[in-house]
């Protein structure tokens, strides 16, 4: 799956609506004066009008400030770290464990965001990774060098170490509240990682992204589809697969379809974009599944350091 802009708020502003950020008006990060309307349908909303509880556990990056604004009746922002976040997950599906009412939860950790801190686990416990043990096949586009392997090394011990075990957990809650069998689970990021030619960039490694779907009776494991997707298909394949009548006036598309191995009217390219972050730097890019155009509009220096 891909992202519509390489960068959190104007991402997560796609997915949150069906619109791409330059119709959203998320043209930079929230907390720089970009951040998305209140005025805006959000799938928070579109399910809390559906009869839903809404919440947010951990962050968030449409809005610099009160983000029960983007729709979520319950918001607790206390912590932001994946393992720290496992306790109050935990308390809320034990919440709901008795209860009827349908929910939605957005779980936001801010693990693997650069820099790759090893504070995230406490020195007793963080074995990490041995640099010059490290693969970087996963990273052809970068030179081999001391901190490029510490990087990696670093990145592949938050993975091992935090996140995976974070988000098991969180699965594990889920079950032990009784609630998986009737819950559509997923796993998905904003966009690609922190590092050069990625994030902050329209090629593959800064648009691409995770997504993992579950959806006990429907979307079960072991598919794996390489169909062309955007984030900003994201809300209407959510409500599709919830049963809540997707918008048909967003530019997202839903494709709850094709998880559910139906016919499907797939796209055939994709759009990217970025127009600014730390300073102007305007991109655009079209992808198909053989072909990229990536227009950089500007033409940065060969190192950059912000002031």
């Amino acid at each position: 799956s891909f992202c519509t802009a390489p960068q959190c708020s104007p991402s997560r502003s796609s997915m949150m609506t069906g619109y791409y950020p330059h119709e959203n008006g998320v043209m930079g990060l929230a907390h720089m004066g970009w951040a998305l309307g209140d005025d805006w349908e959000t799938l928070p909303k579109r399910l809390r009008s559906a009869g839903y509880d809404t919440a947010l556990l951990g962050f968030q990056h449409e809005v610099p400030d009160e983000p029960e604004r983007l729709g979520y009746d319950y918001v607790d922002s206390g912590t932001k770290r994946a393992l720290e976040l496992v306790d109050v997950v935990d308390d809320f599906f034990a919440e709901r464990a008795d209860d009827d009412e349908p929910f939605f939860v957005s779980i936001g950790i801010e693990e693997p965001h650069r820099p790759f801190r090893r504070e995230y686990l406490p020195d007793e416990t963080y074995e990490g990774a041995d640099p010059d043990a490290v693969d970087l096949d996963d990273f052809p586009y970068l030179p081999d060098e001391p901190g490029v392997r510490e990087d990696a090394a670093d990145l592949t011990a938050l993975i091992e170490e935090v996140l995976d075990p974070a988000v098991g957990r969180y699965r594990e809650s889920l079950a032990d509240a009784g609630l998986a069998e009737e819950t559509v689970f997923v796993f998905t990021t904003d966009h690609g990682l922190a590092i050069p030619r990625a994030k902050g960039t329209c090629y593959d490694p800064g648009i691409e992204t995770a997504l993992l779907v579950h959806q006990p009776g429907a979307v079960e494991g072991g598919e794996v589809h390489d169909a062309l997707v955007t984030n900003a298909d994201f809300t209407p394949t959510m409500l599709d697969l919830l049963g809540v009548e997707p918008p048909t006036d967003v530019s997202g598309e839903s494709f709850a379809p094709l998880l559910r191995g139906e016919p499907h009217d797939e796209r055939d390219r994709i759009f990217a974009e970025m127009t600014w972050h730390d300073r102007y730097n305007p991109i655009r890019a079209i992808r198909t599944e053989r072909y990229k155009y990536v227009r950089n509009f500007s033409v940065l220096p060969k190192v950059f350091v912000p002031m």
